[in-house]
């Protein structure tokens, strides 16, 4: 819908038509003021003449009134105050005793003594001198002392000078300067018209395009607007021809495609990662991919033609079957366990109909979900794992907590022994669950490190005191070799005592009893690197290969009765290569086991 305004004004000219009646308006408004302030300060200047006239004339008044009182010339004094009325700074005068008789009026039927009386009393109540309320209607009064008789008071009505004839000039001229002006605005606004016309078009074209107007009768602009205007239709002419010439080019690519369209299908069909098979209604594979192929341990020529029923596991050709031989378009899915003892896997066929020329046939779609069974399976044995770390740890808190409950005041060694434990035990819990929250930071991709400067030297120390009293439980030999001093490193202390006592923990955990484990720090000017040595039950090849993987332990007997997540080293590497370093191990079977964690020492190195 067009505004009022957009229906007499063409495209481009409406931005133009506002400036040009913002311009009116100021110059109106100028003009305006202009004469206001012109007639006031005329006001006020014939004002301040008429009072400075009307003063002058009292003063004269004055003394001449009081000489001819004196003389006793009231004809005179009348005819006087007659002719004064007629200034145009004096509306009426005249004079009074003081006890208000009138003796003298420029309005003879005012008078009230016809004649003067030889001497009267004076009255406090008249005043001698006042001005009130100066300008038109004004009373000045003036006293006045006649000798040998007494006093008496001038009183002048002051009235307003007629405006001069050179007022209205004034006024005139400036209407007509005003006139003049406006008349230059609408010439300008003409001009300006006439130059910027087709721009401001221009720019509403462009607004609608922006909107989604595409229609070139839409986008046009009036050819009044001049060189600018013709330039923009051409403009729209060719982006018109161009598109038409682009639409016919798609679709001659369009139906050249057609002919190549089965060819770029068969390709991208054979580039799916899933196995995909065409079943007919009398059970014979149509079509398969090459990934069908690989996960049947099949070639594809072996697998056309060929019935499903005999290259299928049965568990997998029963929903085929199910589907080929009921109309009711049921889809089915399952599960099926393939390969030999050497290479295992997992397939999910999924099976749905579809109708091709009147004709039933059997979409079936081959997942491998191997590695996702071994994940749900890890996943599974990682929560139980968790589980029983929690729960060996709580159940020695509460027996603890039993027992100091019980030994109260009178045995304090076993007490302090019970506090011990439950400390200790509260510390494995934290890791457990520190461990757990890493995890879940590096399954989300979030986890990053909140580094600041490390005091080594003091972590270890605090790591041996703590290690000492599970060391001490199992009878093993626990030593820290620590150079004299150590550098300050620049890391996550909390991620780097996570490392520390994974290590050291492995190292008592999987070291028999009467074992030792040996903790060497050595360090350089760009790095740090500890070792961890044990001499206890070692790691096969096979093993060491995957042991930094999380949810892995293991295969050896020897471990199945010793808890673990299978995350402290896949935890360990994770934290080390964050800081820019790495961890590596050495192990013979049997004798033990040395891993070596390097970090180094900023940033920078």
């Amino acid at each position: 819908m067009h505004s009022p305004k957009s229906r007499f004004l063409i495209r481009g000219e409406s931005i133009i038509a506002s400036w040009g009646l913002i311009l009116a308006a100021i110059l109106l408004l100028a003009m305006g003021a202009s004469a206001w302030w012109t007639s006031r300060t005329h006001r006020l200047a014939v004002q301040e003449a008429g009072d400075k006239q009307a003063e002058t004339l009292g003063t004269l008044l004055q003394r001449s009134g009081e000489t001819l009182l004196a003389a006793d010339e009231l004809s005179a004094l009348r005819c006087l105050l007659a002719d004064a009325a007629r200034s145009d700074s004096v509306n009426a005068c005249r004079i009074l005793l003081p006890d208000g008789r009138v003796i003298a009026d420029s309005d003879p039927s005012e008078i009230e003594l016809t004649e003067l009386p030889d001497r009267w009393e004076p009255n406090a109540n008249v005043i001698a001198e006042s001005t009130e309320s100066a300008g038109d209607g004004g009373v000045r009064r003036y006293g006045l002392v006649v000798p040998g008789r007494g006093e008496a008071q001038l009183e002048l009505v002051q009235g307003m000078p007629a405006d001069s004839a050179g007022y209205f000039d004034m006024l005139t001229g400036i209407g007509l300067i005003g006139a003049t002006a406006l008349l230059g605005v609408l010439f300008a606004y003409r001009h300006l018209r006439a130059r910027l016309g087709g721009l401001t078009a221009i720019r509403g074209a462009l607004l609608a395009w922006t909107r989604g107007e595409t229609a070139e009768s839409v986008l046009a602009v009036s050819s009044s607007f001049g060189d600018e205007a013709a330039a923009w239709n051409s403009l729209l002419q060719q982006l018109s021809t161009a598109r038409e010439s682009t639409l016919k080019e798609q679709a001659a690519e369009l139906l050249q495609s057609r002919s190549t369209g089965m060819t770029d299908l068969a390709t991208a069909y054979d580039a799916l990662w899933d196995g995909i098979l065409i079943v007919s209604d009398d059970y014979r594979i149509e079509c398969t991919n090459g990934a069908a192929a690989v996960m049947l341990r099949s070639s594809r020529e072996d697998l056309i033609d060929g019935d499903v029923r005999s290259l299928l596991p049965a568990a997998a050709a029963e929903p085929i079957n199910a589907v080929l031989s009921s109309s009711s378009g049921a889809r089915s899915t399952v599960e099926v366990e393939m390969g030999d003892g050497d290479s295992e896997g997992v397939l999910r066929f999924s099976v749905r109909p579809m109708k091709r020329d009147g004709r039933l046939q059997a979409l079936v779609v081959i997942e491998d979900i191997t590695q996702q069974r071994v994940a749900n399976e890890a996943q599974h044995s990682f929560m139980d794992q968790v589980v029983h770390e929690l729960r060996t740890p709580l159940t020695n808190i509460r027996l603890s907590v039993d027992m100091a409950i019980e030994a109260g005041e009178e045995d304090s060694a076993t007490r302090a022994e019970s506090i011990n434990v439950i400390n200790g035990e509260a510390r494995r819990l934290e890791r457990v669950v520190s461990d757990m929250l890493t995890v879940a930071e590096i399954e989300a991709g979030s986890m990053r490190l909140r580094t600041d400067d490390v005091d080594l030297a003091g972590l270890l120390s605090e790591l041996e005191r703590e290690y000492q009293i599970h060391a001490a439980e199992k009878t093993i030999s626990l030593q820290f070799n620590l150079p004299p001093k150590l550098p300050t490193i620049e890391g996550d202390r909390d991620k780097i005592a996570l490392v520390l006592h994974n290590l050291i923990g492995n190292a008592l955990k999987y070291t028999p009893e009467g074992g030792t484990v040996h903790v060497v720090v050595s360090s350089d000017q760009d790095h740090v690197m500890v070792e961890v040595r044990d001499t206890g039950i070692g790691i096969g090849d096979q093993d060491a290969e995957r042991i930094f993987e999380r949810f892995y332990r293991a295969n050896d007997p020897r471990i199945a009765s010793i808890t673990g997540t299978g995350l402290g080293l896949a935890l360990a590497r994770e934290v080390v290569r964050l800081h820019g370093g790495d961890i590596t191990v050495e192990s013979v079977l049997d004798e033990g086991t040395t891993f070596a964690a390097t970090i180094p020492v900023n940033k920078a190195a």
